[in-house]
This record gives C-alpha cells, sequence and structure tokens, in this order.
C-alpha cells in the first residue's frame, strides 16, 4: 500500500516530463538551422564525452559530430579542422556541456574558431534532477549553445 500511494503521489510530476531534456531541447533548437548546420562541436572536456545526442530532433539526420572530451582531446579536433583548407567548413555550433572550467574551455574554443559568440543556455529537467539527485552516475548537464558567425551572421 506505502508503494502505491507514493507512485499514485509522483505520478502527476513525472507523467509529463522526460529525461535527458536539455540533450533533445539543444537540437530541437537547432532545428530552425536545419538548413544551414552541417556539423557541430560538442565539447564535454570534464567528462569522457557527451552521450550520443538525438539528431532526430535536427529534422535533418546527416549531421556530424566532433567530440572534444578528456578522451578525444581538443588537440585533436584542432587538427581535424586544421586539415579543412576552408574555415566556413567548421562545425557551425558548439555545444558546451556542464558549467565546470566553461571560460576557460571558451577562451580554448575561440583559438581555432574566433567568431563563435553566445546563442542560448539549456537546463536540464526538474525529472533530470531528481534522477541526479538518486544517482549522482545520471549526469544531466546543462548545454550552452555558441554559434559560429563565420556561418550565421544573425540570430533566428
Amino acid at each position: 500500500i506505502i508503494f502505491w500511494s507514493l507512485s499514485c503521489l509522483a505520478l502527476p510530476f513525472v507523467t509529463f516530463h522526460y529525461s535527458k531534456q536539455s540533450r533533445c531541447e539543444a537540437m530541437y533548437y537547432l532545428n530552425k538551422y536545419k538548413d544551414k548546420i552541417n556539423s557541430v562541436a560538442l565539447n564535454d572536456m570534464n567528462y569522457n564525452g557527451p552521450e550520443l545526442m538525438p539528431l532526430f530532433y535536427i529534422g535533418k539526420w546527416k549531421v556530424g559530430q566532433y567530440n572534444i572530451s578528456i578522451d578525444n582531446p581538443f588537440s585533436a579536433f584542432r587538427d581535424t579542422l586544421k586539415k579543412k583548407s576552408d574555415p566556413d567548413h567548421y562545425p557551425q555550433f558548439v555545444l558546451f556541456f556542464g558549467e565546470e572550467n566553461l571560460p576557460a574551455r571558451i577562451d580554448t574554443m575561440k583559438t581555432i574558431m574566433p567568431d563563435i559568440v553566445f546563442e542560448k543556455t539549456i537546463y536540464p529537467s526538474f525529472l533530470d534532477w531528481l534522477l541526479h539527485a538518486m544517482n549522482k552516475h545520471n549526469n544531466n548537464q546543462t548545454i550552452f549553445i555558441y554559434r559560429n558567425n563565420r556561418s550565421f551572421y544573425f540570430k533566428k
């Protein structure tokens, strides 16, 4: 009876929420740029890299993803971009995961992509916060979206 009582009390709060909201909402936000997005950089230097992003929400399946993390350091990303002869083929957006060392990560990214500007902050949902409080390994981070002004000179 206690289980069912607690479950019924929690039901209205969790029914209309979904987990991993920041990832879904970030991709959905980029949907308005889908005609011009060819690739995005995912900067999660504090961890082993971002989990798979739900490209479905962009509305375009062929979007390149550059993962920048402990396992895939910035130097590898920089070397990959240097192989591209035209800076216009650099990622159109950079998504920074989490607030840890954010100013330093932005400054590092600006060494190769100096034209990035802040676009939007996407926060995890209440359900994500609750799951993280119950299990610290459930990592749902705030995502900071930066636009590469070399590709887009305006915000939609």
